[in-house]
């Protein structure tokens, strides 16, 4: 990984795969997890990286698989990443059995400014 300083915010910058972290993130967040019966896919290509703020990104992301994991029922959720523009990915997270729509989208909203800005 090459990091770099962000002029802007200070911040160290890395070149870190998405996948990679994805399944860092998911192991952590796995054995800490409710108990219920939840099985998380990974179907992001090893080709998509990131070039910013690892620890920013991560926080990003686990803030999401919380809170859907925290309104699934037992089930699936699948995790998914589209490379849009050079500076622009769509991070898709899918759960086939959530019982509480509504719960997951407030919860999300703590995450969207942070997610915007990166």
């Amino acid at each position: 990984m090459k990091a770099k300083n962000d002029v802007v915010t200070g911040h160290s910058k890395t070149n870190v795969s998405l996948r990679k972290l994805i399944d860092d993130i998911t192991k952590k967040s796995s054995a800490s997890a409710p108990a219920k019966e939840i099985h998380i896919t990974n179907n992001v290509s090893p080709e998509v990286y990131i070039n910013t703020n690892e620890d920013v990104i991560a926080s990003v992301i686990e803030g999401i698989l919380n809170s859907v994991m925290t309104n699934a029922a037992d089930g699936d959720i699948d995790i998914s990443a589209l490379q849009l523009f050079s500076n622009t990915i769509k991070l898709s997270v899918k759960d086939n059995n959530c019982y509480n729509t509504y719960a997951v989208a407030c919860s999300l909203q703590k995450t969207v400014e942070l997610s915007e800005h990166h």
